[in-house]
């Protein structure tokens, strides 16, 4: 666990010194990006995997950048118990954030969310074993979302 963990810093510490020089093509334009995200969605419905993306979108944090964790819950389900997971989670780290519950699909969902608080970067999990295969919902967020997304791994 210690050796993920320690694995884990050194990939997101790399993460965060490359995005500083990385060019991002969206359309005909073409814009350098910002070495931290100000304005961070996150994916989060309290699977291993979106727990990943939670702490991997608390560590991108940087001074002045919002946080906003979008859990998307079915129609009827009750709300609270699973953005409540995220937030004692958050506040053990000394994060704030801001936190969304619509309903629907959720791919539809978080990539409304990430257009409404004009995001830089969307961060989901993957929960799929095989490393080169995208789950459908994290699929559907990169290939929807305004901004880059950051898909988080094991």
């Amino acid at each position: 666990m210690e050796m993920r963990r320690a694995r884990d810093d050194v990939v997101l510490r790399s993460l965060q010194r490359s995005l500083t020089d990385a060019v991002v093509h969206h359309g005909p334009h073409h814009r350098q990006m910002s070495s931290r995200a100000r304005t961070i969605v996150v994916a989060y419905d309290d699977s291993d995997a979106s727990r990943r993306a939670l702490d991997a979108a608390a560590d991108l944090m940087g001074y002045g950048s919002t946080l906003s964790v979008v859990h998307v819950r079915r129609a009827g389900a009750p709300e609270g118990r699973t953005v409540d997971a995220a937030r004692d989670h958050l506040l053990g780290r000394h994060v704030t954030a801001r936190y969304l519950e619509p309903c629907g699909h959720p791919a539809k969902e978080v990539v409304e969310v990430a257009r409404a608080v004009g995001a830089d970067l969307v961060v989901v999990g993957r929960r799929s074993a095989l490393k080169r295969v995208l789950g459908s919902v994290s699929a559907d967020v990169v290939r929807r979302a305004p901004c880059d997304v950051l898909v988080v791994g094991e």
